[in-house]
């Protein structure tokens, strides 16, 4: 080898000591968040604050029944009774899903998804008439606009399964929608506070996951290399994931330099309840009800504020979307869907008979109307209570009757208020009784 082969080695030798020895940043650090802020509903549904509030939400209107209601021409309002549409939407589909875990499922793609939730109507080929209710998931339809103005006359056209679907087969229920296309779920709007949330949970998971072990540093009082770098960082990756279960031999000149305490990781109870209470005041769902994990164990307060601010809005959504596209065009002037929310009661019995009890003295019902509600045998009583306690009406044919007194009358047989006639009344005279 020559004098200048030689120098040729040395050279490369160093410049291989030279690459061996350059550090990048990711080098210098073994592990950095991601800054970004945007969690995607997976990573959202696993925060359990976020997943109980679904749970509740979605849970409340699979139980409520929909009820079928038509305005006479009078402006009463009667329910349609035994109608094929509420029995699909209330029990048997047609598909694989019943009733409530159609509404289950659709209620938490409307709170978790842009694309919201998708019913498909099956009609008979021939007849006006729907023949099954279809769920198709949300990230398995799409809904795009189409024709020529699309900002102010808009069409929708649907595509799911591979085949186009027209609007009219498609009950849609959007969450904070602006062109009724897309809407604007849980997850988009609150992207930064879910976010917190996810992160503090992958922090606690990561703590836990490391046997308790604090954060700290790696010091070296000579200079690694990269391969010495990656090989140290690897074998204490190893050594934290394991719990402190294997042994981990530092090299001389290698010491571990504990992190300080930051604020965050001093107050991670702290954190964990804010982020708790911001995600059920993004829900409308009551803290108490989140605490006992149902409607039955909280306040009445709290159930109230859950079904004002929570539940009817939500009901609203759904009902206009049943109604656009489940009622013939004939029944759309006077037949109606609606949610009953009168469910909502019967977690709690006393609260549920007081209100039969206020409803009977008010006569606002019959005794009968309010046992069939409860499943129980009608009496065949039709009255409907008018005060007095003891004083009854009965609807159907006008008999008013006076228990107290002995007296059972027909209002239509009642002498007119204006007539002007002499005629004594019962019992007495026109002069009061004077000789």
């Amino acid at each position: 080898m020559g004098f200048f082969d030689m120098l040729s080695a040395e050279k490369r030798a160093e410049e291989a000591q030279a690459e061996d020895n350059e550090l990048s940043a990711d080098d210098l650090v073994s592990f950095m968040p991601d800054p970004s802020l945007a969690v995607t509903r997976d990573e959202a549904m696993a925060i359990p604050s976020v997943s109980t509030c679904v749970g509740i939400i979605a849970g409340t209107m699979a139980a409520l029944p929909v009820r079928l209601y038509r305005t006479r021409a009078d402006g009463s309002v009667e329910e349609v009774v035994g109608d094929y549409r509420c029995r699909m939407l209330n029990g048997e589909t047609g598909d694989t899903m019943t009733g409530p875990d159609m509404k289950y499922a659709v209620t938490e793609d409307f709170l978790m998804s842009d694309n919201g939730g998708h019913i498909y109507l099956d009609m008979y080929s021939r007849k006006n008439r729907i023949k099954t209710l279809r769920y198709i998931r949300s990230d398995s339809c799409a809904c795009n606009i189409a024709g020529a103005d699309a900002v102010v006359f808009k069409e929708k056209v649907y595509y799911a399964g591979g085949m186009t679907i027209h609007p009219s087969r498609m009950v849609h229920v959007l969450r904070a929608s602006r062109d009724g296309v897309t809407g604007s779920s849980v997850v988009t709007q609150n992207a930064a506070a879910l976010s917190v949330a996810y992160h503090t949970m992958l922090y606690e998971r990561t703590m836990i996951g490391s046997g308790g072990f604090r954060p700290g540093f790696l010091q070296s009082t000579k200079r690694l290399g990269k391969k010495a770098m990656n090989a140290l960082r690897e074998a204490w990756a190893r050594f934290v994931t394991s719990g402190g279960s294997r042994a981990l031999v530092l090299n001389d000149g290698v010491v571990f330099k504990e992190a300080s305490a930051t604020s965050t990781e001093m107050q991670i109870s702290e954190l964990k309840k804010g982020n708790s209470l911001d995600i059920s005041g993004i829900f409308h769902v009551p803290e108490q009800i989140i605490q006992a994990g149902s409607t039955e164990g909280a306040a009445k307060s709290a159930r109230e504020s859950y079904t004002r601010f929570c539940i009817i809005p939500i009901c609203s959504q759904f009902e206009a979307a049943l109604n656009e596209k489940m009622l013939l065009e004939n029944e759309k002037e006077d037949h109606f869907f609606k949610f009953d929310l009168q469910e909502l009661t019967k977690g709690n019995a006393l609260e549920r008979w007081q209100i039969h009890q206020i409803e009977k003295a008010s006569g606002c019902r019959p005794v009968d109307e309010i046992r069939r509600e409860e499943n129980l045998e009608p009496l065949g009583i039709g009255y409907v209570n008018l005060g007095l306690n003891d004083v009854l009406l009965d609807p159907a044919n006008g008999d008013l009757i006076i228990p107290n007194m002995g007296k059972a009358v027909n209002i239509n047989d009642l002498p007119d208020s204006t007539d002007t006639g002499n005629e004594p009344p019962e019992g007495g005279d026109n002069d009061g009784g004077a000789a």
